[in-house]
C-alpha cells in the first residue's frame, strides 16, 4: 500500500491544478474497435485495446485503467484532497475544535457524502 503524506497530498494538489480541467472521458472508436480514446479538453490519447499480442487480462487491464483515469479528472481529484487534508487537520487538534469540525463536515456535504 501507498503511504500518503501530506507532501504527497500538496503534489497531487498541485499536479490537479495545473491539469486540463474535466470532463475527462473515454470512447470507443466505432469503425476501429481496437482503439479506445481517453479525452479531454486539451488532449486525446488513443490506447491499443486489441493486438495480437494481448490476452483478454490486457484488454480488461486497459480498460479498468482508462476508466479510473477519466474518472480522476483535476476538479474531483482536489476535493478529495481538501477532504483528507481537512480530515487530517481535524484529527491532528483531537481537542474537539468546533471551527475545524465544521470545515470537515461542510466540505464532506459539498462533497455529497453528507445530507
Amino acid at each position: 500500500m501507498t503511504t500518503l503524506t501530506l507532501a504527497k497530498l500538496v503534489e497531487i494538489e498541485a499536479a490537479a491544478a495545473k491539469a486540463t480541467p474535466g470532463p475527462w472521458r473515454r470512447r470507443g472508436w466505432a469503425l476501429i474497435p481496437a482503439f479506445k480514446d481517453l479525452r479531454g479538453p486539451s488532449f486525446k490519447v488513443s490506447v491499443v485495446m486489441f493486438a495480437t499480442d494481448l490476452t483478454e487480462a490486457d484488454y480488461q487491464a486497459r480498460n479498468a485503467d482508462l476508466h479510473h483515469i477519466a474518472l480522476c479528472d483535476p476538479a474531483t481529484v482536489a476535493a478529495l484532497v481538501r477532504i483528507v487534508k481537512a480530515a487530517a487537520a481535524y484529527v491532528d487538534e483531537q481537542d474537539d475544535d468546533l471551527n475545524q469540525y465544521m470545515t470537515l463536515k461542510q466540505l464532506l456535504r459539498d462533497a455529497g457524502l453528507l445530507e
